[in-house]
């Protein structure tokens, strides 16, 4: 799990697989990103939990 802030993708919190609940909410352009082995950036996982969070 990364916040892209306290927890980066470089170094992202380690959890159980079965422990997460996906909510069925997905940010399509990560989401496609990771589908196609694309690199995803802090940056952008910031802006999508801000625009998640409404802030």
């Amino acid at each position: 799990m990364a916040n892209g802030e306290e927890k980066t993708v470089a170094a992202p919190k380690r959890k159980n697989v079965k422990h997460l609940d996906s909510g069925g909410d997905r940010n399509q352009v990560i989401g496609d990103k990771l589908l196609e082995g694309k690199q995803v950036f802090d940056s952008e996982i910031k802006s999508a939990l801000r625009v998640y969070s409404g802030k």
